[in-house]
Parts: C-alpha cells; sequence; structure tokens
C-alpha cells in the first residue's frame, strides 16, 4: 500500500543527502566493535567476550529501535529526531572514549546503538512517504551508502595503530555530528503524522470499510506493540523470521570475522581487511539494484531465496576453511547475501500489507527482525569461547532461513509493483 506523492524536489534531494549520511554512520558501528573487541577488553582488563556482548546488543539497537522510532518521527519529524540523535550518539561515543568504567561502556555502546538505529529504520519508513514511486531505489542507494561505511575497517584499524582506541573513537564521534547538521537541513515536516491514533491519516481501501475490533487481551496486546500487522499475513510474518536467521549471520560477521581470524594466526591488519571483499560484493549487488524499477513481490521474493543460499554457503566456507583466501570467499559471499537481504526486508513490507495504517509498523518490525537477531548474537558470542563455534552455529541457522524462503516462493500470490 503506497502512499501518494507530495513532497517537492529540494525536500527529496536533502532527504537522500540525510539518509546517506545516516546509513555511512550505521555501517560505521556495524563493523566498530568487531575491530575494537581485542583493544577495548585488553584496556578495560575483560574478556572479549563480554565486548562482543555489548557489541551485540548495540547492533541489535542499531537495527531493532524501529518500533521505538516510528512513533517517534511521525511525533517530533525526521529534522528533530535526526538532530537530537547525532548529539546523544556524539556524546556516548566520547564518554566511551575517556571512560575506564565497565558499566559506562556498557551504557554508552547501548546508547550510541539506539541512538543510530532510531535513524537507521525511520530513514526506510521516511522513503516510502517520500519517494513512493522509487522508493525501492531510494532503499538500494542508502544500503550503498551503509555498505561503503562498514568499508571503513582497515581505516578503523589504522586510526588505532596511530592514535589508541580512545583517540580513534574520539575521532569517530566528531564525524557523528555530521548527523546533526544533515538533519537540521530537513523539512521540518518530513516524517511527521498529525496524529499518532486518528485514522484521518490513514485512510481504508476500497471495499474495506469495517474492521473487526480486537477484544481479547491477546489482540490488544499485539495492537500495543503493533504487531498485528502480522495477523493474517504469513509471508510477512516468514519475511521477519528469516530476517532474523540472515541478522544472526550479519551480526556474527560484523562482531566475528575479525577476531576470528587473528584468532586463527592472522596478522590483524590482514585479518581487518577480510571485511573488503563483503564490501565490494554489497556494493556491486546494491548499486545494481538501483536500478531495478517496478519489480514485483515474485522478483523481490527470488532475490531474498538468492540472497540466503549465498549465505548458506559463505558460512559453510568460513566454518570448514580458516586461510585468507577462504575467508575472502566467505566474505565475498557474505557480502552478496548482505545486499540482497536489506534490499527485500526493506522493500517487501510495502508489497505485502493491505492496509495503509500497517505501512510503517510492517517496515519497523522486519527491520526490527535484525536487531532481535543482534541480541541473540550477542548472547551466543557471552556463552562461547572459540569464535569458530559461533560461524558453525551460524551454519545451522541457514538450514531454518532457506525452509522460510522456499515457504515463501510456494506462498506467492497475485504480483503488485514496487
Amino acid at each position: 500500500m503506497i502512499p501518494n506523492d507530495k513532497y517537492g524536489t529540494c525536500t527529496k534531494i536533502l532527504c537522500i543527502v540525510n539518509g546517506i549520511v545516516n546509513c555511512i554512520a550505521v555501517g560505521v558501528s556495524f563493523i566498530m566493535v568487531g575491530i575494537f573487541t581485542q583493544v577495548m577488553a585488553n584496556d578495560l582488563n575483560c574478556k572479549e567476550g563480554f565486548v562482543s556482548f555489548f557489541g551485540g546488543i548495540s547492533i541489535g539497537l542499531v537495527c531493532g529501535s524501529g518500533p521505538v522510532a516510528t512513533p517517534l518521527v511521525r511525533q517530533l519529524g525526521m529534522r528533530v529526531l535526526g538532530s537530537l540523535s547525532g548529539l546523544l550518539s556524539f556524546s556516548a561515543l566520547l564518554m566511551l572514549s575517556i571512560s575506564r568504567s565497565k558499566l559506562v561502556f556498557g551504557i554508552a555502546i547501548c546508547v550510541h546503538g539506539f541512538c543510530i538505529g532510531t535513524l537507521f529504520s525511520t530513514m526506510f519508513v521516511v522513503a516510502v512517504h517520500v519517494f513512493p514511486i522509487r522508493f525501492s531505489q531510494v532503499n538500494a542507494a542508502f544500503l550503498v551508502s551503509s555498505a561503503l561505511g562498514t568499508a571503513a575497517a582497515p581505516l578503523l584499524q589504522a586510526l588505532i595503530d596511530t592514535y589508541g582506541w580512545r583517540g580513534a573513537l574520539a575521532i569517530l564521534a566528531g564525524m557523528h555530528l555530521h548527523i546533526t547538521v544533515a538533519s537540521m537541513m530537513m523539512n521540518s515536516q518530513v516524517g511527521r503524522v498529525k496524529s499518532l491514533t486518528s485514522r484521518t491519516d490513514y485512510e481504508e481501501p476500497a471495499g474495506n470499510t469495517s474492521v473487526k475490533k480486537s477484544t481479547s487481551t491477546f489482540d490488544r496486546i499485539l495492537e500495543i506493540l503493533h504487531l498485528d500487522v502480522f495477523k493474517s499475513n504469513s509471508l510477512l510474518l516468514a519475511l521477519f523470521l528469516s530476517g532474523i536467521c540472515a541478522g544472526i549471520g550479519n551480526a556474527t560477521f560484523f562482531l566475528s570475522i575479525v577476531p576470528h581470524a587473528e584468532q586463527s594466526g592472522i596478522a590483524p591488519f590482514i585479518a581487518s581487511t577480510l571485511e573488503i571483499p563483503q564490501v565490494f560484493t554489497c556494493l556491486i549487488v546494491r548499486a545494481s539494484l538501483i536500478f531495478v524499477h517496478g519489480a514485483d513481490v515474485a522478483l523481490v521474493i527470488y532475490i531474498f531465496a538468492a540472497a540466503q543460499f549465498a549465505e548458506f554457503l559463505a558460512f559453510f566456507v568460513l566454518t570448514v576453511w580458516n586461510t585468507v583466501t577462504m575467508f575472502c570467499v566467505g566474505s565475498a559471499l557474505h557480502g552478496f547475501a548482505m545486499g540482497s537481504q536489506w534490499y527485500s526486508i526493506a522493500s517487501l513490507p510495502a508489497l505485502l500489507v493491505t492496509r495503509k495504517e500497517y505501512l510503517d509498523y510492517s517496515i519497523s518490525w522486519c527491520l526490527a527482525s535484525e536487531g532481535i537477531a543482534a541480541i541473540i548474537t550477542a548472547f551466543i558470542d557471552l556463552c562461547v569461547t572459540e569464535y569458530s563455534l559461533s560461524f558453525q552455529i551460524c551454519f545451522c541457522v541457514q538450514f531454518f532461513a532457506i525452509a522460510l524462503v522456499v515457504y515463501m516462493i510456494f506462498r506467492l500470490r497475485t504480483p503488485r509493483s514496487i
């Protein structure tokens, strides 16, 4: 259910600029903890699993803040929300760079994750309203920007070698002020909805004028959490569950690929460059998807299925072999998978919902599947002692992911245009 086009060219350009800045910050946030894990653990005198745990929680908040961020952006607008998030993220990273307390570390990294998460999820929600005709292409452009942020892994390692991890974090904190500057340029009405509860903001489609209200306690809980978007929509639910499987793989890769390589005897700087192959393949996929216009539900689901199969192969390679060459192969396969997964997860909900009032929250919850997965990954990393075991667990999870996309293919209905 796609809204009408009501924004001017200037607003659209500034929205794209803001989205690119935000998504670069998102990409950096994904790889940050994985690069800093060992030096942080040594400095804070704690186990690497402790750092990885809070890193996983942070990634979970980046991806999973959508259900909270959506009502915030509808109330405050993207300009206010983005400005506040940029300032809070700057403050959290600056605090992290100067504190020696484990408690402050945990709080600061989680605040940073939540602030970036409010921007990440709301950019896709706002894109549907600002670019109702080409929102899937705008989504692909945002995801390209996110992939560029993940390419900063060798740069982060160089900053650590030159300034130490605290100096590197202080530099990153300053860079996050760009978020506030970009947000201040936005139209104050972008993202805002006059009333959060008024049905006048969302008209029901023709032929569906009477909607039966829920009376049970369970249904009321679903409505409060906006989980009723999944009721009677098995394809959307399958996408959400498959997104959790994909998210476990993504979070494990971001948090563990560098320390896993170092644990396998690879030098730290070489280990940091293992992020590069996935960036190249991810960029190629997402750049190609920018030119896909008018794709139907079936095509996007097939793209998603190919992504999940590639992820299965990636973790098979990373589980079986521990050489630099095979790490690069696994990284490249993961980049292809990640580039296609997020495009599908960000674009499919708008096609699968039939009521316009469900649009924002269906996108938010499907993006939140990655956040839920990252939190699951955080607990996995806290419990395991060998990084190779994390990759073995992800390899097993991919069997369930493939089963879900096979179900989605068999459940395809009449295609609708993105």
